[in-house]
């Protein structure tokens, strides 16, 4: 589920004995704006002649194992240019240590020595993160360790404010309902579809 507390309140009253799962999506979200912050609030001292940072931001968000040779150099590159960033980057990689945990009690272990890292290095972008994830510490143990997400209902949710949009808005209900149920019958039929030859 989203990481807010109405959502939560709802939650513990309607589910009183259910497990709170926070949606994977959005604990790692936090991670990545607060390093866009950190680039973002480097990218400003610089002049603006100088967009190196705007233009490899992409850079900055993939996963380190994912970046070929001329990344890697870039990546460097880009490190160098700012001790603060480079720190951050550090703290987005070392949470992908803690995503890849299996149990209970490894996750519990690699969060809590993630964010003791995330104190030591004392920047003010990831601040916010502290408190969100001691707030929703059982929650994203649970996004960390079960195998569930919110990725399905999402896309529907897309899905059903992509055609809303498209409509310019329908006034009946049922027809508006037959329009979704017919683009993601359209949609899942073509992703199933052969490719002809």
């Amino acid at each position: 589920m989203d990481m807010s507390a109405l959502f939560r309140s709802v939650y513990k009253t309607m589910f009183p004995n259910a497990t709170l799962i926070a949606d994977r999506f959005h604990v790692q979200r936090l991670v990545l704006w607060a390093m866009e912050r950190v680039r973002k609030d480097i990218q400003n001292t610089f002049p603006k002649t100088s967009p190196y940072l705007k233009h490899n931001k992409r850079i900055l968000q993939k996963r380190g194992t994912t970046l070929g040779g001329e990344e890697l150099v870039k990546l460097r590159c880009i490190l160098s240019q700012s001790d603060e960033l480079r720190r951050a980057y550090i703290l987005k990689e070392a949470f992908y240590k803690v995503l890849r945990q299996k149990t209970e009690l490894a996750a519990k272990r690699e969060l809590n020595k993630w964010l003791a890292m995330v104190m030591g290095y004392n920047l003010d972008a990831f601040k916010g993160i502290l408190r969100s994830f001691k707030d929703w510490e059982a929650a994203i143990i649970q996004a960390i360790i079960q195998p569930y997400s919110n990725g399905f209902t999402e896309g529907c949710n897309n899905l059903i404010k992509t055609v809303k949009r498209v409509a310019f808005g329908m006034r009946d209900f049922n027809r508006f309902r037959n329009r979704i149920l017919y683009v993601n019958w359209q949609k899942r039929n073509s992703a199933n579809a052969l490719p002809s030859s």
